[in-house]
């Protein structure tokens, strides 16, 4: 699978800005540093994002490649038809897991012509035809998968979303996916987005 030669320049340049936002937000600055905090902590969400495509993207490809194939034991027989023995280290996860993404822009063009070139990099058959899947369950399994960590600081929202995940899979419902109670009647989340849609249109 793909792998970009300039990685270490273009994280260097995304760490380097998530430093100066760090030490621009330092709370020890008192009211200096506070302007433009909340538009700052956007970016640096924002930032790091970019850091993860740049770095964690196929592990990402892979984990979701893992958690369809987990989730139906038919696309591991189609797979392994199409290239090979197919096992949970097997680079055909993560190629087969990079077709959820094919069709977002990427700023290179380069991700869409490495995957259709995978086939000749790892002696397997290009995927790129291959139908996609967009299982729910699969997807919550993915999400879970993602918010692993041994990281103590963010553990009070990921434990719960994972906790949530797994369980509306089981068919429970925790309290942390209930809706909130709304006096408003039929589709309110829906609506505001078709509202927020047609305003982008006009």
């Amino acid at each position: 699978m793909y792998r970009d030669p300039e990685i270490r320049e273009k994280i260097s340049i995304l760490t380097e800005e998530l430093i100066e936002l760090y030490e621009l937000t330092n709370p020890k600055f008192g009211h200096l540093s506070e302007p433009d905090k909340l538009e700052n902590a956007r970016i640096a969400i924002d930032t790091w994002w970019q850091l993860h495509d740049h770095l964690v993207l196929w592990a990402q490809n892979h984990l979701i490649g893992y958690c369809l194939c987990y989730d139906d034991g038919k696309l591991v027989d189609d797979l392994t038809n199409i290239s090979g023995d197919v096992t949970v280290d097997s680079h055909t996860l993560e190629i087969f897991g990079s077709q959820l993404a094919i069709d977002i822009p990427n700023e290179e063009n380069e991700l869409n012509d490495a995957i259709a070139t995978c086939a000749k990099s790892y002696e397997a058959i290009d995927l790129t035809d291959f139908p996609r899947v967009a299982n729910v369950q699969a997807l919550r399994s993915f999400i879970v998968e993602m918010l692993a960590s041994r990281s103590p600081n963010s553990l009070f929202w990921r434990f719960e979303a994972q906790k949530a995940l797994r369980a509306l899979n089981e068919g429970q419902v925790e309290e942390f996916v209930k809706p909130n109670q709304s006096k408003r009647q039929g589709m309110p989340f829906s609506l505001n987005q078709w509202k927020l849609e047609a305003l982008a249109q006009v």
